[in-house]
């Protein structure tokens, strides 16, 4: 699974814009930055790590995959050339009231 091409959701980008924005304010630029590209590294690197998502999986978003990065959870789609940022939520948030 190397070279997989990436695509974040309109959805995503909102989340990861609030993340950052959020982040910037309480720790700082330089933080905010790393832990992007925390997220980002952990997703292409270790794309299978994610657990599976039946429990969210429909006919419009099909085959869903979850991993916990820190305080968030992100939701993608992984496929063998591109891997698809659907969501990334606060660990309190209710994916089920996200994706419903």
């Amino acid at each position: 699974m190397t070279h997989l091409g990436l695509k974040i959701s309109p959805a995503a980008r909102a989340d990861l814009s609030k993340m950052y924005h959020h982040s910037l304010g309480v720790w700082g630029k330089s933080q905010a930055n790393d832990y992007l590209n925390q997220i980002k590294q952990l997703l292409i690197e270790q794309p299978l790590m994610g657990i599976e998502r039946a429990d969210l999986t429909t006919s419009t978003a099909p085959n869903i995959r979850s991993i916990v990065a820190h305080s968030h959870v992100i939701f993608y789609r992984l496929s063998q050339k591109k891997l698809e940022i659907i969501r990334v939520l606060h660990e309190r948030q209710d994916p089920e009231k996200q994706f419903s």
